[in-house]
């Protein structure tokens, strides 16, 4: 593990990863190259995905793109299993199809049919090619019960049915949403200014750059760092890392995290048994330095499996150095 601080350095507040150019530019869906996302020249497919959710300084996000992760798993789908699920929240639990991996047929659609998706805290908005009908017929055998509000379908499941899924969605040929209830289900698309348009998790993003999979976890109370984000990336050779990004609140809070990070590459793990030791930590400078952690991925270490286990850990230990 090495620690290094300069210019030229990447680190933020972030969890997340990246997929290449290259990938990117080949991957296309029937928006077109850039999906649903919004038009800002320059940015990566993340930073514009942000544009999609309200702005929030006390929240969770995510984002996965779809798109980019069945090219990746075109050779095999088993070392991408902690981030099939796109960085959005289980839609339901149980038989209910948590990732929405398979199962057609209790859903009305599967991730194949997701391009794009986006989450904050426990509202999600999923972008691809979706069937209303499927999707009203495989909920309504569920229980739920079907809403038409100015021309749009939703699903909604009556208080007493038991199954442990979304309690409303809201579906159209091109997007789904879903919730714990309307308002969640409404709320989740930005009427001013969203994520995009906030330092921490614009800073953090650009971090990260170009991703198929990315969770965000802001906290302003927390005395040492405002926004952290994990996430996995691949470049052109195929190479997949991962990087954890964390906005410091001074320079001298920098170098604490900095020193913590070191030291977690060295106890990583949950268990007792997981180290990172190819692990290197960097320091952006600034008034808010980016601290980044970055490391390989490979048998010992799939995509999503440190965000799964010690992501807390790492978050605590961030939060008090």
């Amino acid at each position: 593990m090495r620690i290094r601080a300069g210019a030229a350095r990447h680190g933020f507040t972030a969890l997340v990863a990246a997929t290449a150019l290259s990938l990117l530019a080949t991957s296309c869906s029937w928006f077109g190259s850039s999906g649903p996302l919004p038009d800002r020249p320059g940015e990566s497919d993340l930073v514009r995905a942000l544009g999609l959710l309200p702005w929030s300084d006390e929240s969770e996000a995510g984002y996965g793109d779809g798109t980019a992760l069945r090219e990746l798993t075109r050779g095999g789908w088993e070392r991408f299993l902690f981030v099939m699920h796109l960085g959005a929240p289980p839609l339901g639990e149980g038989d209910f199809n948590s990732d929405f991996n398979s199962d057609r047929a209790a859903l009305g659609f599967d991730r194949t049919d997701v391009t794009k998706a986006v989450r904050l805290d426990h509202g999600t908005r999923l972008f691809g090619r979706f069937d209303p009908d499927a999707i009203r017929a495989a909920t309504e055998r569920r229980g739920y019960v079907a809403h038409i509000r100015d021309g749009v379908l939703f699903m909604e499941r009556p208080e007493g049915v038991s199954d442990r899924g979304a309690a409303v969605l809201r579906v159209t040929k091109t997007e789904l949403r879903y919730g714990h209830d309307l308002s969640t289900v409404e709320s989740i698309v930005p009427t001013g200014e969203t994520l995009a348009d906030s330092e921490p998790y614009l800073a953090t993003a650009r971090c990260l750059g170009d991703v198929y999979y990315a969770q965000f976890s802001a906290d302003p109370a927390t005395p040492n760092y405002t926004v952290a984000a994990l996430g996995a990336r691949s470049d052109w050779k195929n190479a997949l890392t991962e990087r954890l990004c964390i906005q410091a609140t001074s320079p001298d809070a920098a170098k604490r995290i900095a020193a913590a990070l070191g030291a977690e590459a060295r106890s990583l793990d949950g268990l007792g048994e997981v180290t990172l030791p190819d692990a290197t930590v960097e320091i952006r400078p600034g008034t808010k330095p980016v601290v980044a952690m970055t490391w390989p991925n490979g048998d010992e270490h799939a995509p999503g499996t440190i965000e799964w286990w010690t992501l807390g850990r790492i978050l605590s230990r961030a939060a008090q150095a």
